[in-house]
């Protein structure tokens, strides 16, 4: 197997001058060329600026800081030294190695971009060597994810199985969208490219359990990486819809403004004789066409009631029984001209005359006045 270390430095793309003077990233890497492991960490660094400056990239925090901040494209990677050993351990062993040593001579912990020395693998005490499949099968871990972690996130062999008893086999979760990974919907939530309307990760996370509960998101399983990958939809990232507002006058003749339940909670407790019991009445009035937000609180004439509004307010009529409560479902209300009296209802004006309601009812619909229905049955008013 193949392994090298290598530098990262900055080198303006326009030759324009030089930010970091001297300053330089030590790293090591394993099976394949180091330009996928620097295509690798151009993407960390693109992932750790839609991630609003998360520093939660451990060890390469700096680098990628660094070269989110100046782009990526003024960076470049220089091979330093190659090894070929068949021993994947031994390599690592001497890759730790040789990386601690070019980082104590660049000096690239107190000016550059290491955040720490390459970790020192402890060789087990064996009469033979040992592959990674022996040792996650001795360990009881899963070998590809243990393989994963070495090679590809840079641990130790010791970091990857010790992470892997601690946390269990069991497959990572993973987010992605737009192409781009995040570890937890922390992180999507925090990128302020992807998350530009700035949804709460409350809500984001509201969202993505619904997803999973219902069977509408369901992970593609990555078995090298032991990774459940849930590839999020775009209307997860939209805006949480704002509750409208509505401004109510009361009885008393101040305004108040608020969304339903605030509303509600106010006005029932102030005003309970004309405000319903339950919120959810009155919003069920305001989604109907012809209910104002006044009406749907009580404080005016339901829309059964509002044609004979004025006749009660402007010409001396009288609710000829009781006044009808507004707060409470009304039906056609009949007027007796003669008496300029208004009964509620259908039913409250059959019954007041002894007549049955269902007949009252044919009567009126087929165009006839109170008077003449009263004329029919040879009543008086």
């Amino acid at each position: 197997m193949k392994g090298w270390i290598y530098k990262i430095i900055y080198q303006n793309a326009k030759g324009g001058k030089n930010r970091f003077p001297d300053w330089c990233y030590i790293g090591q890497h394993r099976g394949t060329t180091i330009q996928t492991r620097f295509n690798g960490h151009k993407n960390a660094a693109k992932k750790f600026a839609h991630s609003g400056s998360n520093r939660e990239d451990g060890k390469f925090a700096n680098l990628h800081e660094a070269m989110a901040l100046a782009r990526v494209e003024n960076f470049i990677i220089e091979e330093l030294e190659t090894f070929d050993l068949e021993d994947e351990l031994e390599l690592i062993t001497l890759l730790n190695s040789r990386e601690t040593s070019l980082i104590a001579e660049y000096d690239s912990i107190e000016n550059g971009w290491n955040a720490v020395n390459a970790p020192q693998l402890a060789r087990a005490k064996r009469s033979t060597d040992v592959t990674l499949a022996q040792i996650a099968n001795k360990e009881g871990v899963i070998y590809n994810s243990l393989r994963h972690r070495v090679n590809n996130m840079q641990e130790s062999v010791e970091e990857a199985v010790k992470h892997l008893k601690e946390y269990g086999n069991s497959p990572s979760i993973v987010y992605e969208y737009k192409r781009q990974r995040f570890d937890n919907i922390g992180q999507l939530s925090k990128s302020k490219l992807h998350n530009r309307e700035d949804v709460e990760r409350k809500t984001l996370e509201v969202r993505i359990r619904k997803l999973k509960n219902n069977g509408k998101l369901k992970p593609e399983y990555n078995e090298e990486r032991n990774e459940n990958l849930f590839i999020i939809p775009d209307f997860v990232l939209r805006p949480a819809r704002k509750h409208k507002k509505y401004s109510v006058t009361t009885p008393d003749g101040d305004m108040i403004t608020g969304v339903i339940v605030d509303l509600h909670k106010i006005l029932l407790e102030r005003f309970p004789e004309h405000v319903p019991k339950g919120y959810t009445t009155v919003q069920s009035r305001i989604k109907k066409s012809d209910w104002n937000i006044q009406q749907a609180f009580g404080f005016d004439y339901p829309p059964d009631l509002i044609e004979v509004k004025p006749l009660i307010e402007g010409q001396d009529y009288k609710w000829a029984v009781t006044k009808p409560s507004f707060n409470s479902q009304n039906s056609k209300p009949v007027v007796l001209e003669s008496k300029k009296e208004i009964f509620s209802s259908q039913g409250e004006f059959a019954r007041t005359y002894g007549l049955a309601e269902d007949l009252v009812s044919d009567h009126l619909s087929a165009g006839k006045t109170a008077e003449e229905v009263l004329s029919y049955y040879k009543l008086t008013t």
